[in-house]
């Protein structure tokens, strides 16, 4: 299984309720908890999404999501995100944001039993290094990758570093486990 962001804590799940079907786990840019920050973040969203303001949030994300370096050459389309419309279920966006707010899945992280992978950015502002780092240690049989210089959206940042890493992952699952 490989996921990412909010992704996440679903792909730890399957892990720990269907240890027979996962044979390795990708967790990208995601964590096992919300912390103090994350969870300002989210609230944030939250208050964006129930008032309508989809505008703020997209800029907001996009923002956060991507080091300076990597957004600001798309810095001039920010305005045509205004003709956006709304998201088809805004419902769903609300609940996922209810969703994470103060989650913790830490003390079921020593249930994934399958090699998994923790990668993401080191200058990540919203599942930060900390949190990708605890949940990394609290897993048994994980290994972590840290992209240097790159934020949330490690996976398009650095594309080609991002695959290689989670490749080289794949092709040694066998004697990772081990």
């Amino acid at each position: 299984i490989e996921t990412n962001s909010a992704g996440g804590p679903i792909g730890q799940w399957i892990a720990i309720d269907a240890p027979d079907r996962v044979r390795s786990l990708v967790l990208g840019a995601t964590m096992a908890r919300t912390d103090r920050d994350l969870n300002g973040i989210l609230r944030q969203w939250l208050e964006w999404s129930n008032e309508g303001q989809w505008y703020k949030l997209n800029i907001d994300s996009i923002i956060r999501t991507y080091t300076p370096h990597y957004y600001r050459k798309y810095r001039w389309l920010f305005p045509l995100l205004r003709l956006l419309p709304k998201p088809n279920n805004p419902r769903r966006v609300v609940r996922i944001f209810e969703g994470l707010l103060g989650f913790d899945n830490r003390p079921y992280l020593n249930e994934i039993s399958c090699p998994t992978l923790v990668i993401g950015g080191d200058a990540d502002k919203i599942t930060n290094l900390k949190l990708q780092t605890e949940m990394a240690n609290q897993i048994p049989n994980s290994r972590q990758v840290i992209i240097s210089g790159v934020g949330h959206g490690a996976s398009q940042e650095a594309n080609r570093e991002h695959e290689e890493k989670v490749l080289q992952f794949y092709e040694n699952v066998d004697r990772f486990a081990e």
